[in-house]
């Protein structure tokens, strides 16, 4: 058996960052993934990411061929695309592959040691702890252990360290189907010119993408990355909904197909614990993509960084545990306590009809200024006007007290990740929180 001081599964984003953080300490780093080495880096994804997340982890010198084109504000439509609210801030589409191979390269550089084309069948455990990883050669089938201090899971949505570890208050092993998106994207060549290069659209219709929204993110003065993304659990297939409702698009006439294809991505907070049995949670085996448009590049390098970093700062400890801890306390600040504030406010959209969704923006129920709160996680909605429009007897009461409702559960569930607690009191917290969330799909179910 070969011994490392922490091996990751998978080299995607959160994967690459987190050799990056860790190899930088002077460890002894295994990433392992499954695919073959020319293979990884490419992942079906909106290929859109804020600037502020760069900043965030501190990485620079992006080189050109990352970056396809710049994004100034995103502009979210209602259904009947009359209604707009335009949220501002600096943003890039990138060519995502390129994007991760210069990850993987960057993790390389630093002395992270790649095995691919291996698959991670389950972890080693000892005395309630995993040290190490089984796995096969996706090619030989030939088997292989490899043990280490600590394992960082990185291994995307299916999670397949996650889903093999005992039980844990808070550990999904499987997320819900409903706390799911499922989605389906093209990147099309198109024949004209797109107007406003710099904006990202985004499409709120239930009826074309129950549950979700639809998107138009400009790539280039004539490339597009264009899908749907649709709430699990519902039975729609995205991809014949893009076939359907966007195929036909007068934009889309004559344009050609570059790439396409589909995937599942986790729009729900994090593991209440990032951290169990010694493993490390990061990416979306954690749950760390945004609930609310699923963009999960940004989260992925903040959980990453954090991971990595800890993970090496833990190696020659007495207790090892307590500040493999200190991811969960990073995350939350970080990232966590955002996350956890927009699930609440993605039940409260899913549950509107294309008539509320319309009336809602055609009244500013939410203004823009919330958006932007909310984008850059600041969970306060200012309903105070709102109140007064329910009183006044506003012809939707419904949704408007529904909104008041969200506004005050997402204030207290900030309030219970700021006081995120120490390992010893973490069972009777995190139980708090599923009964907070319980309560409030309870409340917020139309009639």
């Amino acid at each position: 058996m070969q011994r490392y001081d922490i091996i990751i599964v998978g080299a995607g984003t959160a994967g690459c960052v987190a050799g990056i953080a860790s190899a930088e300490q002077s460890s002894k780093v295994l990433m392992l993934d499954c695919k073959d080495f020319k293979e990884i880096g490419k992942k079906i994804c909106g290929d859109a990411i804020g600037a502020h997340h760069f900043e965030k982890v501190n990485l620079k010198n992006i080189p050109n061929n990352t970056i396809r084109s710049k994004i100034n504000a995103v502009v979210v439509c209602s259904p009947s695309g009359r209604h707009k609210y335009k949220v501002e801030g600096e943003g890039y589409a990138l060519n995502r592959y390129e994007f991760g191979r210069w990850l993987l390269d960057q993790a390389l550089d630093k002395g992270v040691e790649l095995k691919p084309n291996i698959k991670v069948k389950f972890p080693i455990m000892e005395k309630g702890k995993v040290i190490g990883v089984k796995t096969s050669n996706s090619k030989t089938g030939d088997a292989q252990s490899f043990l280490c201090k600590v394992v960082i899971d990185a291994s995307g949505w299916t999670g397949v360290i996650r889903r093999s570890l005992p039980e844990f208050q808070g550990l999904v092993k499987e997320p819900e189907w409903g706390d799911v998106a499922v989605c389906y994207r093209e990147v099309r060549q198109l024949k004209s010119s797109i107007d406003d290069l710099d904006l990202a659209r985004i499409y709120l219709d239930a009826r074309i993408a129950p549950g979700g929204y639809w998107w138009f993110f400009p790539q280039g003065e004539d490339l597009v990355n264009i899908g749907i993304g649709v709430q699990g659990g519902r039975g729609n297939d995205p991809k014949n909904l893009f076939r359907e409702y966007l195929s036909n698009l007068p934009i889309l006439k004559g344009s050609k197909i570059v790439d396409a294809g589909g995937g599942v991505v986790p729009t729900r907070r994090s593991l209440h614990s990032l951290v169990a049995f010694g493993v490390i949670f990061a990416g979306d085996s954690g749950f760390t993509a945004n609930p609310i448009h699923g963009g999960g590049i940004g989260s992925s390098m903040i959980a990453g960084k954090i991971a990595g970093r800890v993970a090496a700062e833990s190696l020659g400890e007495e207790d090892p545990e307590k500040i493999l801890w200190k991811v969960n306390e990073e995350y939350v600040k970080a990232y966590g306590m955002k996350a956890a504030s927009l699930e609440i406010f993605k039940i409260f959209l899913q549950e509107l009809s294309n008539d509320d969704l319309e009336f809602g923006m055609e009244k500013k129920l939410i203004t823009e200024t919330d958006l932007t709160r909310l984008s850059y996680g600041h969970g306060d909605l200012s309903i105070k006007e709102k109140a007064v429009r329910i009183i006044k007897g506003v012809r939707r009461p419904s949704v408007l007290m529904h909104l008041a409702t969200t506004a005050s559960y997402m204030r207290k569930v900030r309030r219970l990740y700021e006081n995120y607690p120490n390992k010893e009191d973490y069972e009777d917290w995190s139980k708090s929180i599923y009964d907070l969330f319980s309560d409030f799909k309870k409340k917020i179910k139309y009639s």
